[in-house]
């Protein structure tokens, strides 16, 4: 009777762990390296077509030397996203400038810099 409660008790834990493990929470740093502003951060799982819609929001900036966190917790357990970054310059039509980067691990890796 022991060993049958022993063998239910971990199979309940075994399905608890895996369960609890399921889904991602994360938060990534954003560092603004560049000498432009950051006026618009989008973000997909990697292999999809689809941007989200503006990470920053309608007033959402980071600014040239600053940073910003941001939590990737989409109930998924996928690690693997692509960024797109929109800057813009001084120049608000020519100085507009998208730096995409492809297959970000967001469960490795808690930061990604912008560099011009």
């Amino acid at each position: 009777m022991t060993r049958i409660l022993n063998v239910l008790l971990a199979g309940l834990l075994f399905i608890m762990s895996n369960t609890a493990s399921a889904a991602i929470k994360e938060v990534i740093t954003i560092v603004n390296n560049s000498k432009d502003p950051v006026h618009f951060f989008f973000v997909k799982h990697t292999g999809t077509s689809k941007w989200s819609n503006d990470a920053l929001g309608t007033n959402g900036v980071i600014p040239p030397g600053t940073s910003m966190d941001f939590t990737f917790d989409d109930s998924s357990t996928q690690c693997i996203y692509d960024f797109r970054i929109v800057t813009i310059g001084d120049n608000k039509n020519m100085g507009r400038k998208a730096v995409e980067q492809y297959e970000f691990n967001v469960c490795k890796n808690n930061s990604w810099s912008l560099n011009n």
